[in-house]
């Protein structure tokens, strides 16, 4: 046999053991699942998916989106999560591919039920990461996923899949990812506090015509894997000092006669201490925050209007806790303090069980640093230019 005719063959056999790209498909193929609902009514669970078609999502030559991107939702009912995912797929003409999922919501009938056994359903997707955005909802999931995005943009820069963007703006509630919320709502005598997705159509208009676009307000309030309250977003003004998250949150200062000032806080740092006496726990909380000031409509020195800042926060820190305490809530998680730093006394205590929270906090101290006044020249000097 011919060196030649043998070479033939090897090279016939390389090419044949080459894997190749037989079984790709174009884009357009696949169903892109990008968002996730849950609803529980009549003792069944209802499943929503958004599926958006990437190809219209995707950006023209020169940075111009493409208009009016669709969006679909596809809905299964079952049982439990998982068969109500699997009734999904009899109407699915297209492979469904989950990589892409990055939220999920709960409506507050969900919530009210065992979380954990509905995260555990989908979870086991390997497809699905631990990245997915998680929001609860007071509104048909069916609305909140057919929300479009302002100038035409792409449907994956709304909150819904993009929330960061406002809270670095203006925090209050932190955004949650699946990760911290599948550790958090497993640590004994943590409460959760899940952001509140909504609707809001009387901010924007096109054409003059109402506009629905997301809005996050309020919270709620997850313990021992269950929802234990819905707090609007006055409710919450104190949280805001206590969250690791804040970026920058504003703080109006007010009297009889109207808004005085307005500060733009950041880098805020709490540190909460507790101590327990006949298995009540009292707390200690401390705040440090710097502000910039961008508002002194009545020319209030930087004393009084430190004074004012640090009455103001330790003001709305105490009226959360006791709006909470209200409704049952541990809203700084007080609880956990104790069992990861007295966990002695949580055992005792019945794993946390027979712990009790008193009625109002007593010690809260607040520090307030003025940075600048964001002024380009002293107010005397502005005036004689302009004179």
């Amino acid at each position: 046999m011919s060196i030649r005719f043998i070479g033939f063959l090897l090279s016939i056999c390389m090419c044949l053991s080459l894997t190749g790209c037989w079984d790709i498909k174009d884009i357009q193929d696949s169903n892109y699942l990008t968002a996730l609902g849950i609803d529980y009514a009549d003792s069944k669970y209802i499943v929503y998916a958004q599926a958006l078609n990437f190809s219209n999502v995707a950006k023209q030559e020169g940075g111009k989106p493409r208009g009016g991107a669709p969006i679909w939702v596809v809905r299964g009912q079952g049982s439990t999560v998982y068969t109500a995912i699997n009734s999904m797929y009899k109407a699915m003409h297209l492979q469904p591919i989950w990589d892409h999922v990055t939220a999920i919501v709960f409506t507050k009938q969900a919530l009210e039920q065992d979380v954990w056994k509905q995260m555990d359903a989908f979870l086991r997707y390997h497809e699905i990461r631990y990245t997915p955005w998680v929001f609860g909802t007071q509104v048909a999931v069916d609305q909140l996923f057919t929300i479009k995005a302002l100038f035409s943009v792409s449907p994956k820069t709304v909150v819904l899949h993009n929330p960061t963007t406002i809270y670095k703006q203006i925090s209050q509630i932190p955004p949650l990812k699946l990760q911290k919320y599948m550790m958090r709502i497993e640590e004994p005598g943590m409460t959760l506090l899940l952001p509140s997705l909504t609707i809001n159509d009387e901010v924007w208009e096109v054409d003059n015509k109402p506009s629905k676009q997301y809005q996050l307000t309020g919270a709620f309030a997850v313990y021992n894997k269950r929802m234990q309250a819905f707090f609007q977003d006055k409710d919450l003004m104190g949280y805001r000092w206590i969250a690791k998250e804040t970026a920058q949150t504003p703080l109006l200062l007010t009297s009889e006669h109207g808004t005085e000032a307005s500060i733009y806080m950041k880098h805020t740092k709490a540190r909460i201490q507790v101590e327990v006496k006949d298995r009540h726990i009292h707390a200690r909380i401390t705040v440090k925050v710097t502000g910039i000031i961008y508002e002194n409509t009545v020319n209030l020195i930087e004393e009084e209007l430190i004074a004012h800042a640090e009455e103001e926060i330790t003001k709305q820190i105490k009226e959360t806790y006791e709006q909470a305490f209200k409704k049952g809530v541990d809203i700084y998680s007080l609880k956990h303090h104790v069992y990861r730093y007295q966990n002695s006394l949580w055992k005792q205590a019945n794993q946390g069980k027979d712990l009790e929270l008193d009625s109002s906090l007593e010690d809260v101290q607040v520090k307030v640093q003025i940075d600048n006044a964001e002024m380009a020249r002293p107010r005397e000097e502005l005036s004689k230019t302009i004179l």
